[in-house]
Formats: C-alpha cells, structure tokens, sequence
C-alpha cells in the first residue's frame, strides 16, 4: 500500500528527519553528531545547576529571616529605646525551670546596685568602666556553672543568658567612649553568689535596668549628632 512517506522524495524524508533531530538536541561547534552521552551529561549539569540555585535561594532567605538586623550597626540600638526594652523583656519571658531551678553550684555574679547621685559624678570613661566589669564577672560566674549543669533546661537558658551578655559586652566596648583603660572600682565588680537559675536570670535584668540603661541613656547627645532628629523614643 502506497503512503504519503513512502511517495516522499528520498531527500526530503530524510531532511525533514534531520530538522527534527536539530529541534531536540545540540550539536557543539566542529562535531556532525550528538553523542547520547553528551545529552545525558548537560542533563545532569543542568539538574545539579538548578539545585545548587535552589539551594542557594533558601540559604538567602534562612539568613535574612534569622538576622534582620545584621547589617546594623550598634549605635542603632543603643540610641533606639524600643530596641532595648524588647530585649529586656525577651529575658523576662524566658521559660522558668520551675522543678530544675537549684544550679549545681552558685554563680558568682557582680554588683548590680548603685546610686544615683554617685553614678551622675562619674565621667563616661568610668561609667562604661563599671558596666564592662559587670558584664565580664557576670560572663564569668555563667561559663563556670554551665560546664557543671547537666539539665537540658538549665543548659538552654543559661546558653541564652551567655550569648546575651556576650552581645552586650560587644555593644558597650564599641561606645564612642575614649578608652583610658580604666579599672572598675572594687564595689563595682564585687560579688555575691546565687544558686537559683530564676534569681540568676532576675540579677541580670536588674543590671540591664540599671547601669546598662542609665549609661546608654547618658550616649543620647552623641545619638543626636549621628542620627539628626532622632530621638530616645525612636524605634
């Protein structure tokens, strides 16, 4: 039986066969032919772009979801109110360890107290002085607890409590404060110990209440000057 095919010229058949052959495939320059291997491997080239890309895309939005602010820079929290009071009150809800509250052994922690009319004689030097000493005991007495602590809850919260004062040691040595490497008063740094996590997490927000606060709150003039119109207030 004769078909439309086989009435076809042999030399149209056959161009038309390697027309579709073109469509489907690439020929890269100097070759006649396409190799099946070569198909096979810009296949898996392709595939293997396609999920480095994805995996790409995620890493960006992991990073960007996690670390808002991690272009900031720290004048824009310690001139930000808003900005220290949600983490101050991100320590207050930390959760308690209502059955696990007794740590293996007491902190030592720094003096948190202080009056006012002294802390207003004080220059910036001594003030910043004061606080990182603060910080720094406090630091301390939290790393040497934690390689006794064997409670997942204990471990979780005094983790949290670590990374927090390791970031505000970072925030305060970066003040626009010149250093006279000035050595924090006896009563500044001295210590009393607590053996209870809750009272532990409680001193702490009493000194970021207390001397963190007043001493950037003393920094407000030099927030002025950077940021023009902002204010205490701003968020």
């Amino acid at each position: 039986m004769l078909t439309k095919s086989s009435l076809m010229p042999q030399g149209r058949a056959t161009a038309q066969s390697n027309t579709r052959t073109v469509k489907h495939t690439f020929t890269p320059p100097g070759c006649s032919a396409v190799h099946p291997l070569w198909r096979i491997t810009n296949r898996q080239h392709l595939q293997t772009f396609r999920r480095t890309r994805g995996l790409l895309l995620l890493l960006i939005g992991v990073i960007s979801t996690h670390l808002p602010e991690v272009h900031a820079r720290p004048i824009d929290f310690w001139c930000k109110n808003d900005s220290r009071k949600k983490m101050i009150e991100m320590i207050a809800e930390w959760a308690d360890c209502v059955t696990s509250d007794t740590l293996p052994s007491p902190v030592q922690l720094p003096c948190v107290g202080f009056r006012m009319t002294e802390w207003t004689n004080k220059t910036l030097q001594q003030k910043r002085a004061e606080v990182l000493g603060a910080l720094q005991v406090f630091e301390g007495g939290v790393q040497s607890v934690m390689s006794q602590v064997t409670l997942p809850c204990q471990t979780s919260l005094l983790e949290k409590l670590k990374n927090s004062i390791r970031n505000y040691l970072a925030i305060v040595k970066t003040l626009p404060i010149q250093s006279d490497d000035l050595t924090p008063s006896h009563s500044a740094v001295m210590n009393c110990s607590q053996n209870s996590l809750n009272k532990v997490l409680g001193h702490y927000r009493r000194l970021l209440i207390g001397k963190v606060e007043h001493l950037f709150v003393d920094l407000q003039d030099m927030c002025s000057v950077e940021h023009g119109t902002i204010s205490n207030q701003g968020s």
